[in-house]
């Protein structure tokens, strides 16, 4: 089932990358000698941090049609003469995306929005559903419905990775720092180098 939100209604982009910065430097700050004793130790704690608390952009898959259903509509007004229905069809398609699923719920910093501002959120797993009403029962028509919906969130999408990228550079240098200090802090708790 489809689920979305307007864009104005997210949070701000920023605010992840706060909450990651407050979890990373806690994350660090709770490191043990253990994780720094061998050079492999200390690059094995170094590339979990980076897994941890990177964030990777959002790439939309190949849509797929997950089902269809039969429905009957009224007319539009001024169409319907003595109450007449028509036939049309629901139809799911599912994008499947990689990357960070938490950029899917903020909006970018510095970027506006024209015309559409739904944006859809991700169902259970790796996709984000879409429901299309569609008055002929053929792919291409169901799929531009889908991706008529689909602008705002594809904008956000866009508008995101540059963000995402620039701030897993960032936390990268904060990693290397931080591991840093917080090696030096225990060498001098312990009154040895590890």
């Amino acid at each position: 089932m489809e689920e979305y939100s307007s864009i104005f209604g997210l949070p701000l982009l920023q605010t992840l990358f706060e909450s990651r910065r407050r979890a990373l430097n806690a994350a660090i700050g709770q490191l043990h000698p253990e994780d720094f004793k061998t050079a492999t130790a200390a690059s094995t704690t170094a590339a979990r941090l980076q897994s941890q608390f990177q964030l990777q952009p959002v790439v939309l898959g190949e849509p797929e049609i997950m089902r269809d259903e039969e429905i009957v509509v009224d007319l539009a007004p001024g169409q319907s003469i003595f109450g007449l229905k028509s036939k049309a069809y629901l139809v799911d398609v599912e994008y499947p995306f990689t990357g960070s699923p938490e950029l899917l719920g903020h909006a970018p910093t510095n970027v506006s929005f024209g015309g559409n501002t739904r944006v859809y959120k991700p169902g259970y797993g790796r996709s984000i559903p879409i429901t299309v009403q569609v008055s002929r029962l053929e792919r291409a028509v169901a799929l531009a419905a889908a991706e008529e919906k689909m602008q705002a969130t594809r904008s956000l999408i866009a508008a995101n990775a540059a963000q995402a990228n620039a701030w897993s550079a960032e936390v990268e240098r904060e990693i290397a720092d931080g591991l840093a200090r917080r090696k030096n802090d225990l060498d001098a708790l312990y009154g040895k180098t590890f």
